[in-house]
């Protein structure tokens, strides 16, 4: 069937139906075929193009935006709750009561320790160390008491103390007496007989030079 004689047909067909149906107006189909060709060749306008190329870019970014909440969220449930704050820490250590108060280091000339005592020489019964040892570059030093009576002569305090130990007498100088055994020597000063100031017992080091031999 050509193109006029289907147009034919479908007028004829129009004219029943718009009997049948009155006033309902029926357009033939070719009508119709042809408005669908027109809109499909209608350029679209580039503000339309643009707006719906933005509008898709925006429903992606929103759907991304919404994975990565909800995988933040599954993630914190998993660990049993959120992170721990890591400036936390940070702000405790840098509180002005934490600041750790540096303290002098003693001059090695003279270092006070509590452990060191006299080699080869026990103090006798009624004598004791006063205080810590002065370790010095050239000798340790104690003060020690053996009561106030006897802290006024404390050479001869010591005397007996120091012949019982093997210690031989090297003389005796100005309110100072020195000892020798083997390789060793100590030297007894006399206190001042003031408050505090106790009679001292002296040992240089292994090659120093002393009054005894």
């Amino acid at each position: 069937m050509d193109e006029q004689a289907r147009l034919v047909l479908e007028q004829r067909l129009a004219d029943v139906l718009r009997r049948d149906l009155g006033s309902l107006s029926v357009r033939p189909f070719a009508m119709y075929n042809e408005s669908a060709r027109i809109l499909s060749v209608q350029p679209v306008h580039p503000l339309q193009r643009l707006l719906s190329i933005a509008g898709t870019a925006v429903a992606v970014v929103l759907l991304i935006g919404a994975a990565l909440g909800a995988a933040i969220a599954l993630r914190e449930l998993r660990s049993g709750g959120p992170p721990a704050n890591p400036g936390a820490s940070a702000t405790v250590s840098a509180s002005p009561s934490s600041t750790p108060i540096s303290t002098p280091s003693p001059s090695p000339s003279a270092v006070q320790s509590p452990a060191p005592t006299a080699i080869g020489f026990v103090l006798p019964a009624g004598c004791s160390y006063v205080g810590s040892a002065v370790v010095g570059t050239d000798q340790t030093q104690w003060q020690f008491t053996c009561g106030s009576a006897a802290d006024t002569n404390a050479r001869g305090a010591l005397t007996p103390a120091f012949t019982q130990q093997g210690w031989v007498s090297c003389g005796a100088g100005l309110a100072n007496a020195t000892w020798a055994k083997g390789t060793n020597r100590l030297i007894v000063s006399e206190g001042s007989g003031a408050p505090g100031e106790y009679p001292k017992l002296s040992q240089p080091r292994p090659g120093i030079a002393t009054a005894c031999p």
